[in-house]
């Protein structure tokens, strides 16, 4: 039996494949998706923001706190806000209220975020629910 010997960059290539195999058999992406909207629809604050940080720790996450409790928010949204605006999320709405203290509103729309920018996953989500019912 002839035995097949494997260079080290062979080797390399061998493993990446491999990984990324095993990768795609774990990573589902409609769960993280489903995750990611059911968190934000589930999520409820209201108050004055005291505090802002880039969470460098956290994959650059952006956060605000009220009452010192860090709340993730999209990047974009993250500029718009100062220490001292208010700021109000519902219980089971995707639409987040800014209050800047120049008495200017603010709105951010999760749903609509969630169509633009993951299209293919909210397409996969939203018809995996409807074909449920």
């Amino acid at each position: 039996m002839e035995t097949i010997k494997l260079d080290l960059f062979s080797k390399s290539i061998l493993f990446i494949l491999v990984l990324g195999i095993v990768g795609l058999l774990i990573f589902d992406s409609r769960n993280w998706f489903e995750e990611m909207y059911v968190e934000k629809q589930n999520e409820s604050y209201s108050g004055i923001i005291i505090k802002k940080e880039i969470q460098k720790e956290n994959h650059s996450i952006r956060a605000f706190y009220i009452d010192n409790k860090a709340i993730s928010i999209n990047s974009d949204f993250y500029k718009l806000m100062d220490i001292g605006d208010s700021i109000f999320k519902k219980k089971g709405d995707l639409t987040v209220n800014l209050y800047k203290k120049d008495g200017s509103i603010f709105q951010f729309d999760y749903d609509s975020h969630y169509q633009k920018h993951y299209s293919y996953e909210y397409d996969k989500y939203f018809k995996s629910l409807k074909n449920k019912n």
